[in-house]
């Protein structure tokens, strides 16, 4: 099985096979299918669109790009959820079109951090303590209310029942929260 992923060249893209034996790179530069004039803003369309056509035609690798030396790719260090004692550090990824916060901890650390379904945690966010439940749905917390649950994507969010976590909180992407049991 091959798997190839064509991404863009801005550095900030982190492969999930790294610099592992046998990856092989290659640079948009010298790309023979890619559609000229290339637009600054439409890569999609200039320079994606036409290699993933060839790759699927059939095309070799080799053919749409000069090779790229791994040691020439940069890495993008990222803040990591950790435990710092009794506290799990997390980190806000994103925040969703509900005011969800997507949270960079999975429900195995959290399970490792010792939460269980039903539990009161104790949150600090920007110095401010708030409360919340770690719970499955919105309904496990009456509305108004913060909960922690595993969303869809099995990632770990942080929720207001018939609310916004982000306007209740202030806080957005990069936002460092600290759980604790209560």
């Amino acid at each position: 099985m091959i798997a190839c992923w064509w991404v863009p060249t801005t550095g900030c893209w982190r492969s999930p096979l790294g610099a592992s034996a046998g990856s092989r790179r290659r640079s948009r530069s010298a790309i023979p299918e890619r559609l000229q004039p290339v637009s600054h803003t439409f890569h999609g369309r200039d320079l994606f669109a036409p290699v993933a056509a060839a790759l699927a035609d059939g095309q070799p690798l080799e053919s749409v790009g000069e090779p790229l030396a791994a040691s020439s790719l940069v890495g993008l260090e990222l803040p990591a959820a950790r435990v710092q004692g009794e506290v799990l550090i997390a980190h806000v990824v994103r925040v969703d079109r509900f005011g969800n916060l997507i949270l960079d901890v999975s429900p195995a650390q959290l399970e490792q951090f010792g939460a269980r379904l039903g539990q009161s945690l104790a949150m600090e966010v920007a110095g401010r303590p708030f409360a919340a439940r770690f719970g499955s749905t919105f309904a496990d917390v009456p509305a108004g209310q913060l909960v922690l649950y595993a969303d869809a994507a099995r990632r770990c969010a942080l929720a207001v029942n018939l609310g916004s976590a982000a306007e209740r909180l202030g806080v957005g992407p990069d936002a460092e929260l600290r759980v604790a049991a209560a």
